[in-house]
Parts: C-alpha cells; sequence; structure tokens
C-alpha cells in the first residue's frame, strides 16, 4: 500500500511515471523526502539572491542512494539538478 500511495504521489506531483521498487527493498516516505529537498534550495536560495538556483549546474551528491533513487528522482524533476549517486 505504501509503493502504491508513493507511486501515486511521485506521479502526480513531479511527473515521475513508473516508479517502482525491487520486492524486499525499503520504501521512502516521499513527503519527508521532498522537504529535505526543499530546505536544500532555500539554503541555495539564501546563496543566491533568494531565487533557487535551477538547473544541471547544480550537482548533488547522494552517497548511499538506495533502491529508490529518490533524491536524485526529486531533484531533477523538482529543480532540474544534476546528482552523481553511488
Amino acid at each position: 500500500a505504501v509503493g502504491a500511495l508513493n507511486a501515486a504521489l511521485i506521479a502526480v506531483d513531479y511527473g515521475i511515471r513508473g516508479f517502482a521498487l525491487p520486492d524486499g527493498r525499503l520504501c521512502p516516505a516521499v513527503p519527508g523526502r521532498a522537504d529535505y529537498l526543499h530546505v536544500i534550495a532555500d539554503l541555495l536560495a539564501a546563496d543566491n539572491g533568494g531565487g533557487v538556483p535551477r538547473g544541471p549546474a547544480v550537482r548533488g551528491l547522494d552517497i548511499g542512494v538506495g533502491a529508490s533513487c529518490i533524491y536524485p528522482l526529486l531533484g531533477h524533476a523538482e529543480y532540474g539538478w544534476s546528482f552523481v549517486a553511488s
């Protein structure tokens, strides 16, 4: 049920279709992960004249990305940021 909810939230709010996790993998809580990215965006905006920097010139590093790849997916969908994930 949580997986279906996350897939629906990601599809409706971020336009990412077909989100699914392999069986037995942890299912991230999407709203909390999105809030974390919005906090980072606010911090970046504080150093950018109040505007959130967008586009691939903003690069994130996600260490331990996991099966969901949630931060890179949401960060790219919402802000166009690029990520390196391990």
